[in-house]
């Protein structure tokens, strides 16, 4: 067995945040190189098949770091002037997670996700319910944030001392941000 699948066996048994394994960590997931043997992509879909959350690597997952890079065409247009690709407005909190769901979690989401429109952030909590998506009070990396006041956010980093660290559009009207709250004020949250 390879180093490399001996770390992810490692991984795969600890939780996913404060991961102590060979390399860094970024954001509670293990870092790895953009090319990979074999073996730890066979490792990788082993865990995924086991239910556990995939460590994904390289561009377009969940260890790239906290930047605003949602799509030029979409953050360059007025707030609300288009719908983008997955049927939200641009520049909304809805768009934004989207695009992260998509572009970081890998996960094919729209408005409509599995025949539900999930419309306002307001109604993703009863939208994900209502399709069997689980809800609760326990964050994970890539899970979505969800308020009871209608708003939605990402989740970042699960952090130690009970707090997370949130990617967000239209927090700051129109714009993204982040930023690091108690776990415990997010109303619930979607683990898509």
């Amino acid at each position: 067995m390879s180093a490399s699948v001996a770390a992810l066996a490692l991984i795969s048994a600890a939780p996913l945040v404060g991961i102590a394994a060979a390399g860094a960590t970024v954001h509670g997931q293990a870092t790895t190189l953009a090319s990979e043997p074999a073996d730890v992509i066979a490792a990788r879909h082993a865990l995924h098949l086991r239910g556990l959350r995939p460590l994904l690597t390289s561009s377009g997952d969940l260890t790239a770091p906290l930047t605003d890079d949602y799509p030029v065409a979409l953050k360059a247009a007025a707030r609300d002037a288009m719908t983008d690709p997955w049927r939200f407005y641009n520049r909304e909190c809805v768009s934004f997670v989207a695009w992260r769901l998509n572009s970081r979690d890998h996960i094919d989401f729209t408005d409509f996700y599995r025949g539900r429109q999930w419309g306002d952030a307001a109604s993703w909590r009863s939208a994900a319910i209502s399709v069997g998506v689980p809800v609760d009070s326990r964050p994970r990396v890539g899970s979505v944030a969800w308020f009871a006041s209608g708003h939605v956010a990402w989740v970042a980093s699960v952090n130690s001392g009970g707090s997370v660290t949130l990617e967000e559009y239209n927090f700051v009207p129109g714009r993204y941000s982040t930023r690091t709250i108690a776990a415990s004020s997010v109303s619930a949250f979607i683990h898509l």
